[in-house]
Formats: C-alpha cells, sequence, structure tokens
C-alpha cells in the first residue's frame, strides 16, 4: 500500500508540472514572445504567483475536486487511493498529450472530467449537483465576462482611446520620415 501512496504522490507532481507546462504558456507566452519578458523572468514570475496561488486558494480547488465530486467518505481508502492515482494519471496524460499537441485545452476541465470519469468507472456515488454546478460556472462565467468586458473597452476607449489611438500612428509616421527607419536605432 506504501507504493500505491507514493505512486499516487509522483503522480500529484506529475499533474502539476503538466498543469504548469500547458498553463503557463497561456499566463506569459504573448510577454516573451513579444520579449516583453525574458524566458527566465517569465519563469520566475510563473514560480511566484503559481505558488502564491496554490497557497492562498489551493485547498478550495482541492476540497471541490477531491471531496465534492465524488463520494470519498463512501468508498474504502484503498478505493479512494486508487480513484486518486487513476484520476491523476489519466488527467496528467491527457494534459502532456494536448501540450505536446499544442492543443489549447482547459486543465480544469481535464481534472474535473478524470475524476469524474474515475469515479463512474468503480461505480462510485457521484455528486451529480457538484458537477452539474462547476459544469454551470463554464458555461456562465464566459457569457457572463462579455457584457463586463465590452463595457470595460468602451469605458476605456472613449475616456482614454482617442489619445492612446494617436501613439501608434505617431510612432508609425515618425519611424517612417525617420532617416534609418527605425526610432530604436
Amino acid at each position: 500500500m506504501l507504493a500505491i501512496i507514493v505512486l499516487t504522490i509522483l503522480m500529484g507532481l506529475a499533474v502539476g508540472w503538466s498543469i504548469g507546462a500547458n498553463d503557463a504558456a497561456n499566463s506569459l507566452g504573448t510577454a516573451v514572445g513579444s520579449k516583453v519578458l525574458t524566458l527566465k523572468q517569465a519563469i520566475i514570475l510563473i514560480c511566484i504567483f503559481g505558488f502564491i496561488g496554490a497557497v492562498l486558494q489551493g485547498s478550495h480547488v482541492t476540497n471541490t475536486i477531491g471531496k465534492g465530486i465524488i463520494r470519498m467518505d463512501l468508498l474504502s481508502k484503498d478505493l479512494a487511493t486508487y480513484v486518486a492515482l487513476v484520476a491523476s494519471f489519466g488527467a496528467c496524460a491527457w494534459v502532456v498529450l494536448a501540450t505536446y499537441w499544442k492543443m489549447p485545452i482547459s486543465t480544469s476541465h481535464s481534472i474535473v472530467g478524470a475524476v469524474a470519469g474515475a469515479g463512474l468507472a468503480i461505480h462510485a456515488p457521484i455528486k451529480w449537483k457538484v458537477l452539474g454546478d462547476i459544469f454551470i460556472c463554464w458555461i456562465c462565467t464566459p457569457l457572463g465576462d462579455m457584457p463586463r468586458s465590452n463595457g470595460k473597452f468602451w469605458v476605456t476607449y472613449l475616456y482614454a482611446g482617442y489619445a492612446l489611438l494617436w501613439v501608434p500612428l505617431c510612432w508609425v509616421i515618425y519611424s517612417t520620415l525617420s532617416s534609418k527607419g527605425s526610432c530604436t536605432q
């Protein structure tokens, strides 16, 4: 049993690595690609803020994923450990493959699906209300954010947009008219 527990812990670390590998590019890939940050600076920022997020909010996620989807209290400790191991392996394998194939996936969907799938495979009691709430959040969050983002855009555009529109235009005119063709030389 000790070997299974150690394997489960290692699989949890692998899941953390795979999620980091997938989500790190989402958060700072543009900054590195545009040379605003170096790769080293981006990795340091990801490590710092990923750690802070895990410490401050990780227990909420763990409670929802680990105890909220499947009724783990009704399973034996051995079976609960196997469910955790299989769900971790399934999520890790999918996220690693999708990252390798450069597919934009949601790691949250992957781990929730892996836990629910492992529970269904062993006929564990699933908390369908919790799973339904998670699905509703996945749908409602982008829909709720659309009007808010649109409002922020228009407020920013109306108050600062006219001035901000002149900055790139002036840069294009200056770089075109300058003798060396670039304002950085």
